[in-house]
């Protein structure tokens, strides 16, 4: 997945990813990129993927230092026999 996840960001791109955190249900990222559109580009690719069944941009503010955007992705892992785009 974590393979799939980078491939899918688009060379145009930037991200400085803080934490990345996989549970059963989930995985969780939290960093920083140049602008509020990249982040929706980002969750935008990330949607297109076949293995999560959701994904939501939270808590997406301008950085506290003005260099870029903070964000935190959740992206809801597709289980089995939920998968409903083709790869």
């Amino acid at each position: 997945l974590l393979y799939a996840l980078s491939n899918a960001v688009p060379k145009a791109v930037t991200v400085d990813v803080d934490e990345y955190v996989m549970d059963p249900d989930s995985i969780r990222v939290r960093g920083r990129t140049q602008s509020y559109d990249n982040v929706d580009t980002l969750k935008k690719a990330f949607e297109s993927l076949p293995y999560f069944r959701e994904v939501q941009a939270k808590d997406v503010k301008s950085a506290s230092d003005g260099k870029g955007v903070d964000f935190r992705l959740i992206l809801t892992l597709n289980k089995p026999g939920q998968e409903s785009k083709t790869p």
